[in-house]
């Protein structure tokens, strides 16, 4: 049985809190300056504060591992942002038209990035997966738009057909073809200027009046590779993890079990040694959860059959 633990690497040195360190990498808003609609939304956001405050305290066990994959790719750090707009950092969280997860991808877009969807499990709900498919999306999209972000941005919600279009239609009537005045949806309309009013209350929260959840600047989870499925609530049973958190961390697994799933599982990073200790527990009490011998600083957790 081949198991271990994966810990996502650090970029930078620790600071306190996130928040910060993701704010001091905005760029957007002063690239293209704020406009009537970015303080539209602004105000929409002030009058909407709590929504905030929520929002930042469900992304603290996601928003180190998205702000790192941001930097690695060197993408824009407003794109960590696009969760609570999306989701409200949700995983478990479901749009009317069926989009899913902290990304809200939708049936078909989710399975041309690889993001598998079964009856046991659905990628869309995996927060590692979809927001490797989420970065790659955003990336391919900004290609496709010459390198506009707020083009990129309003095929990511309207749809990259849906863009195209209005580009072309505002090019033969010899009208610009950026984001400003192109005739979108009104969801679409909203959705980018939302984003860039967040970033401006995320990067100056106290001039606006507004509570953001600390989050630490460190790693809040590992992932944990399985042999064999595991029931959620049978480990939270024995492992002293609460079922509540591994189902946070593990939204994917449809019934609470990783059957059908990548064969890995995420737990809290400060739960690991807890995890480790307890796991001889569980060889002992003759539980259907068992550990093996592995190598050095390797553990697994395996079902039997």
């Amino acid at each position: 049985m081949v198991s271990d633990y994966s810990r996502p690497p650090m970029l930078h040195e620790k600071r306190s809190d996130i928040w910060g360190r993701v704010s001091s990498r905005f760029v957007l808003v002063d690239q293209i300056g704020r406009n009537d609609r970015i303080n539209q939304q602004l105000n929409w956001l002030i009058q909407n504060r709590r929504f905030i405050t929520t929002a930042s305290g469900k992304a603290a066990p996601y928003l180190h591992f998205i702000v790192e994959g941001l930097e690695q790719k060197d993408l824009p750090a407003e794109l960590a942002l696009l969760p609570m707009i999306e989701s409200a950092y949700d995983p478990m969280a479901i749009s009317s038209q069926k989009a899913v997860g902290l990304w809200q991808f939708m049936p078909r877009t989710g399975t041309d990035f690889g993001l598998r969807q079964t009856s046991l499990y659905d990628a869309r709900r995996d927060v590692i997966a979809s927001t490797h498919a989420a970065m790659r999306y955003l990336t391919r999209l900004h290609q496709q738009f010459g390198g506009d972000w707020l083009l990129a941005l309003a095929a990511y919600n309207a749809g990259e057909g849906t863009v195209s279009r209005l580009i072309e239609a505002n090019r033969k009537k010899g009208l610009p073809t950026d984001y400003w005045h192109l005739d979108l949806p009104r969801e679409t309309q909203n959705y980018v200027p939302r984003l860039l009013a967040l970033s401006i209350l995320v990067k100056s929260p106290h001039g606006h009046a507004i509570e953001l959840k600390p989050v630490a600047d460190e790693p809040y989870f590992i992932t944990v590779r399985l042999a064999r499925p595991v029931e959620l609530a049978q480990l939270a049973l024995i492992s002293g993890i609460p079922k509540k958190e591994l189902q946070r961390l593990n939204p994917a697994y449809v019934n609470g079990n990783t059957i059908g799933g990548p064969g890995h599982l995420v737990i809290p990073i400060a739960k690991e040694r807890l995890l480790t200790a307890n796991l001889d527990t569980l060889a002992r009490s003759g539980s259907s959860v068992h550990t093996s011998e592995m190598q050095k600083g390797q553990s697994a957790i395996a079902a039997t059959p």
